[in-house]
């Protein structure tokens, strides 16, 4: 019994002998796939960190184009303003010379012939008054209306030139991230800006302004007469306005309505391609598919060479959008925001502004944005 009892602990003893080492294989199989696995998510890292040079790039060309747009169109405010002061003197001016004065000389003519010789030492006033108004205007009046004229002209130029602005400022803004080349926003029209009406630009002129206005004008006669000038200067004053706004000094106001088209602002940028050592990890988590040209392969190499976003410049305030209700370009509340990407033409305008930078493989990496479009999380 003893040497079947010790024949059996002999089993024993070589079966557990000859389980030894098997765990090396499995151990050896979760190594490598443990390597596999570390090398992929080390080299997914890298495609993520080279990703996100080109998105922040492209965040940073996008917001930075949108900014210089509201900041623009809070110089077309200002102008608009500087339109309003310069309108609204020349328009007084005007109206007391050719509307007050004539009524204030009718009065007192009516108040003489009535015998009312009170208003005797008013005709001398009235004379010198005028004439003075007459030298003032004939020495200002052409000033004011080549300011007017000038003020056009800025507003102009800076609806015009804004974009063109903005191209020079994101090529620096770009070239401050790593490997990033060159940024450059897509292609658009001028500012969304349309001449106003004209009695726009007077309803706008404040009340209280234009009668200080007249006040100082006519403090020089007596409270009749001047209450009469003043009236008939008020009754003029709107046709008056608008006859000299419409040859110059018409104020702007936007075209179409926020958040349309006009008020996007689509910011690119460009870089080297995904490196030899990140594309193998990236490769590995892709279990090797696609390789050697396929489809796959295409696209990661042209997707990481680009990056892209969108901006909008508005408005922080509620309202009337156009007409004399509005206070869009006359109060400087434009501001700039991100917002989600939305392609709207297949990426033919980044195709365009890419080849007019210079980049390579421009309309290739177009094709693939189009053609990963729905793959893209913007």
């Amino acid at each position: 019994m003893r040497i079947d009892g010790a024949a059996g602990d002999e089993r024993r003893l070589g079966a557990g002998r000859d389980q030894r080492g098997s765990i090396i294989i499995v151990t050896v199989f979760a190594a490598s796939f443990i390597i596999g696995l570390l090398f992929a998510l080390h080299g997914i890292g890298h495609a993520i960190h080279h990703g996100d040079a080109k998105r922040d790039a492209a965040d940073a060309v996008a917001y930075s184009g949108a900014a210089l747009y509201a900041h623009a169109m809070n110089e077309e405010v200002l102008l608009n303003l500087a339109k309003l002061t310069v309108l609204s003197v020349y328009t007084a001016a005007v109206t007391a010379e050719s509307v007050g004065l004539p009524a204030i000389s009718a009065y007192v003519a009516a108040m003489l012939a009535a015998l009312q010789l009170e208003y005797i030492p008013q005709v001398p006033i009235a004379t010198a008054f005028g004439i003075e108004l007459a030298e003032w205007l004939a020495t200002n009046g052409p000033k004011l209306t080549r300011i007017l004229r000038a003020l056009d002209a800025a507003q102009d130029a800076v609806a015009r030139d804004t974009h063109r602005l903005a191209n020079l400022r994101v090529v620096l803004v770009a070239r401050t991230f790593p490997d990033v080349t060159s940024g450059f926003l897509a292609e658009r029209a001028d500012l969304p800006l349309t001449p106003a009406p004209t009695n726009v630009t007077c309803l706008k002129i404040p009340l209280e302004i234009m009668l200080q206005q007249f006040a100082v004008a006519f403090m020089r006669f007596q409270p009749d007469v001047a209450g009469i000038g003043l009236a008939a200067s008020e009754a003029g004053y709107l046709p008056i306005c608008m006859g000299l706004a419409s040859g110059a000094g018409q104020a702007k106001e936007i075209q179409g309505k926020l958040g349309d088209e006009g008020f996007q602002v689509r910011g690119y940028s460009l870089g080297e391609t995904l490196r030899t050592t990140e594309e193998g990890g990236v490769r590995v988590a892709a279990w090797q598919r696609n390789e050697g040209g396929g489809q796959i392969t295409a696209l990661r190499k042209a997707l990481s060479q680009a990056g892209l976003a969108q901006a909008e410049f508005y408005y922080d305030g509620r309202g009337a959008q156009t007409g004399a209700d509005s206070d869009l370009l006359f109060k400087m509340n434009w501001h700039v925001r991100m917002r989600r990407y939305r392609d709207i033409d297949g990426f033919a305008t980044f195709g365009t502004g890419c080849a007019r930078t210079g980049g390579s493989a421009c309309f290739e990496i177009a094709a693939a944005l189009q053609q990963g479009a729905s793959l893209i999380i913007h």
